[in-house]
């Protein structure tokens, strides 16, 4: 009898070490990353349908990648060997759409990806959370609402007709309220850290109505991403650099979808570290036909900054990896912790089992007695 007390327990500890490796798997499927808590609310942002008023193409004669510049009365796009990206022309937002051919198939892997800055909101930490919370906001602007005076700067390469990155600045400045918004896409690296496939987008702010002391401001983003891919691997927050922090699609071999955000912000000319980064909203759905898995995600962020008196800088990226050597090292994070659905299920097959294994043990001890 004493014997299979401690079958009996031994087996209980199991069963609870494995429903506890289900739920964490699940809860990594999910995926609740920097803190952030989840929404189902649908919040997406809205669509611009350019027209075909489109000035002179600009051709890269470069043999491993180029950018072309087209303009239309909506839009400034900028076109690579593999991606177009849709810049609004009256709020700082944008489209892209990345598409890839395989080596070995006719397949395709399609990603499309949106951003819109969103929000500032000024709010007071009353509980100390490092979030905005209800009732705690004492002001907000909603970025949509404002009037933008837009500029683009364009680079070439030297004595050359090649297109080597552009900028474009969206500026508001009102009686109280002085800010800019930026988007860059460079072939330099050294400007956006991932070429051509990235968007580095610059927040900044120069003048601000405090309405108290002790509040911060926060700046809330939409991205929406969606994914066609025959290798799709999963959605993981990870620590992609010691000073950033991110969240990736795992798309394939080949891609990596990346949203990531410093850990720095300059605030007055001095490096500081943000007070808080996170998810707000979070949504996800995917369903498979045949082999290819389609993926649609939905998240809105939201960091928070340190107080400053002359202004803030901050500088986010969303975009595609797909350098061989970057996309290896990308990979090795969703293998350190996988979200895949074998995982769960060998989860739940050593659940099922256990708890079968008790039913009969718990059903011998009660004819024995």
């Amino acid at each position: 009898m004493v014997k299979a007390k401690i079958i009996l327990s031994i087996l209980l500890i199991l069963l609870m070490f494995a429903a506890v490796f289900a739920f964490t798997g699940l809860r990594a499927m999910k995926v609740h990353p920097l803190n952030g808590d989840d929404d189902d609310d649908d919040n997406g942002g809205d669509d611009h349908n350019g027209g075909n008023n489109e000035t002179e193409r600009i051709e890269d004669h470069d043999d491993n990648e180029h950018m072309d510049y087209r303009e239309d009365d909506k839009e400034i796009k900028i076109i690579t060997d593999d991606n177009k990206i849709e810049f609004s022309k009256e709020k700082p937002k944008f489209k892209y759409r990345y598409y890839l051919p395989t080596n070995t198939t006719n397949e395709e892997l399609k990603i499309s990806l949106k951003y819109k800055s969103d929000k500032v909101v000024e709010f007071v930490d009353a509980n100390n959370n490092g979030m905005v919370n209800k009732g705690e906001i004492l002001f907000s602007v909603e970025l949509e609402d404002l009037t933008w005076m837009i500029t683009k700067n364009i680079t070439y390469v030297p004595n050359t007709t090649t297109l080597s990155s552009i900028e474009i600045h969206y500026y508001v400045n009102t009686s109280d309220i002085a800010m800019e918004i930026v988007f860059y896409v460079s072939k330099n690296t050294t400007i956006v850290d991932g070429g051509a496939d990235k968007v580095k987008i610059d927040f900044i702010v120069y003048s601000w109505p405090w309405k108290s002391n002790n509040s911060y401001l926060a700046l809330l983003a939409e991205v929406e991403a969606g994914v066609e891919s025959t290798e799709y691997m999963g959605i993981k927050n990870a620590t992609l650099k010691a000073d950033e922090v991110g969240v990736l699609i795992g798309v394939g071999g080949k891609a990596i979808v990346e949203y990531s955000f410093s850990k720095k912000v300059i605030v007055d000319g001095a490096e500081r570290e943000v007070i808080n980064s996170y998810w707000k909203h979070y949504k996800y759905e995917n369903e498979t036909e045949e082999d290819e898995v389609e993926v649609e995600v939905e998240i809105d962020s939201v960091v928070i900054f340190p107080r400053f008196s002359k202004y803030l800088y901050y500088d986010p990226r969303v975009g595609v990896e797909d350098d061989p050597g970057d996309v290896s090292t990308l990979i090795k994070l969703f293998q350190q912790r996988p979200i895949v659905n074998g995982t769960l299920v060998a989860a739940g097959v050593i659940a099922g089992l256990l708890l079968i294994v008790v039913a009969i043990a718990l059903g011998r001890r009660n004819r024995e007695e």
